[in-house]
């Protein structure tokens, strides 16, 4: 994946943090998801526009993975961000 590229949220994708989760709505179609753990603190940092590299040394930091299983996990839910069409690329 080229960690070059922009990450942003879609501008029909609401979102808001609701205790130890972040509830996504697509406003298009009113499919919602609920994120939690891991996949909150991505969310959320792509949320502040952080880069994808930032991410991943932060994350190191905090959990017991190699960073190449983090790049791994990282991509992967990334891809399922975009397939469900909450995220985009530029």
């Amino acid at each position: 994946m080229n960690y070059s590229k922009n990450i942003k949220i879609e501008e029909y994708i609401v979102y808001h943090e609701i205790d130890d989760e972040v509830i996504i709505l697509d406003s298009r179609n009113g499919k919602y998801f609920a994120l939690d753990g891991v996949g909150k603190y991505i969310f959320l940092a792509l949320s502040k526009e952080k880069s994808i590299d930032s991410l991943i040394e932060e994350l190191i930091n905090i959990y017991d993975v190699s960073k190449q299983e983090l790049r791994s996990d990282i991509e992967n839910f990334l891809l399922i961000l975009k397939k469900e069409a909450i995220i985009s690329y530029s």
